[in-house]
Protein backbone atom coordinates (compact mmCIF):
# COMPACT_ATOMS: atom_id res chain seq x y z
CA UNK A 1 0.00 0.00 0.00
CA UNK A 2 1.65 3.34 -0.82
CA UNK A 3 1.83 6.36 1.33
CA UNK A 4 -1.06 7.94 -0.49
CA UNK A 5 -3.24 5.40 -0.61
CA UNK A 6 -2.86 5.44 3.91
CA UNK A 7 -4.11 8.99 3.50
CA UNK A 8 -7.06 8.07 1.57
CA UNK A 9 -7.97 5.26 3.66
CA UNK A 10 -7.37 7.82 6.90
CA UNK A 11 -9.82 10.17 5.03
CA UNK A 12 -12.48 7.92 5.27
CA UNK A 13 -12.11 7.00 8.46
CA UNK A 14 -12.13 10.68 9.27
CA UNK A 15 -14.93 11.53 7.58
CA UNK A 16 -16.74 8.64 9.35
CA UNK A 17 -16.66 10.30 12.45
CA UNK A 18 -19.64 11.28 13.65
CA UNK A 19 -18.55 14.39 15.96
CA UNK A 20 -16.28 15.68 13.01
CA UNK A 21 -16.61 19.15 12.87
CA UNK A 22 -18.06 20.76 9.01
CA UNK A 23 -14.83 23.03 8.56
CA UNK A 24 -12.80 19.93 9.90
CA UNK A 25 -14.46 17.78 7.06
CA UNK A 26 -13.98 20.55 4.59
CA UNK A 27 -10.17 21.13 5.70
CA UNK A 28 -10.19 17.13 4.59
CA UNK A 29 -11.35 17.23 1.52
CA UNK A 30 -9.43 20.12 0.09
CA UNK A 31 -6.34 18.77 1.05
CA UNK A 32 -6.66 14.96 0.50
CA UNK A 33 -9.54 15.26 -2.29
CA UNK A 34 -12.38 13.01 -2.75
CA UNK A 35 -12.23 9.66 -4.07
CA UNK A 36 -14.63 7.50 -5.45
CA UNK A 37 -13.41 4.44 -4.51
CA UNK A 38 -15.45 1.82 -7.23
CA UNK A 39 -15.45 -1.84 -5.40
CA UNK A 40 -14.45 -3.35 -2.19
CA UNK A 41 -10.54 -4.76 -2.20
CA UNK A 42 -11.25 -8.12 -2.46
CA UNK A 43 -10.18 -10.99 -0.02
CA UNK A 44 -9.06 -14.35 -0.50
CA UNK A 45 -10.75 -17.14 1.45
CA UNK A 46 -8.83 -19.60 3.15
CA UNK A 47 -8.69 -22.69 1.19
CA UNK A 48 -6.98 -20.15 -1.92
CA UNK A 49 -5.12 -18.58 0.33
CA UNK A 50 -3.62 -22.12 1.50
CA UNK A 51 -3.51 -22.93 -1.99
CA UNK A 52 -1.55 -20.41 -2.83
CA UNK A 53 0.86 -21.11 0.10
CA UNK A 54 1.04 -24.09 -1.12
CA UNK A 55 2.07 -23.45 -4.85
CA UNK A 56 4.62 -21.07 -3.53
CA UNK A 57 6.66 -23.66 -1.89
Amino acid sequence: MSGHERLLDSRVVALALPELRADTARTIEMRVGRVHRSKDKPFYTQAQFEAIQKAAR
